[in-house]
């Protein structure tokens, strides 16, 4: 049988609302040891992802952590119904998308990256 995205996900995720500071993303990515958190957008019910990578970019063009992350142009990720097969996947994503989200009847369970996928 062919796993689903659900079988490799990463579960428990942590998110934290788009209307937030920078400074609270990076406190939250502190406090729980994380390189990546999910942007919730509950406007337009969209996730965004956070890395640590940006936050080098950030840092790099002097953006101050008091910004608001909605205003930081990070773009939207990929949501993936938790049912869909690796298989199936492969067809619809490329390198360029990163991480992505699993998502149940439009609630978040999960986030995948496209190594964890392509090494499955």
């Amino acid at each position: 049988m062919i796993p689903t995205v659900y079988d490799i996900c990463i579960q428990n995720v942590l998110t934290i609302d788009v209307q937030k500071t920078l400074d609270d993303a990076i406190k939250k990515m502190s406090d729980y040891n994380l390189r990546t958190i999910i942007l919730k957008n509950y406007e337009d019910k969209s996730y965004h992802i956070l890395t640590t990578t940006h936050l080098l970019e950030f840092k790099i063009s002097n953006i101050d952590k008091s910004a608001i992350l909605q205003d930081l142009n990070i773009p939207k990720v990929k949501e993936l119904d938790k049912d869909i097969n690796l298989l199936s996947v492969l067809n619809d994503i490329d390198a360029s998308d990163e991480y992505m989200v699993i998502t149940e009847n439009e609630k978040l369970i999960g986030i995948v990256s496209y190594t964890d996928i392509v090494n499955n």
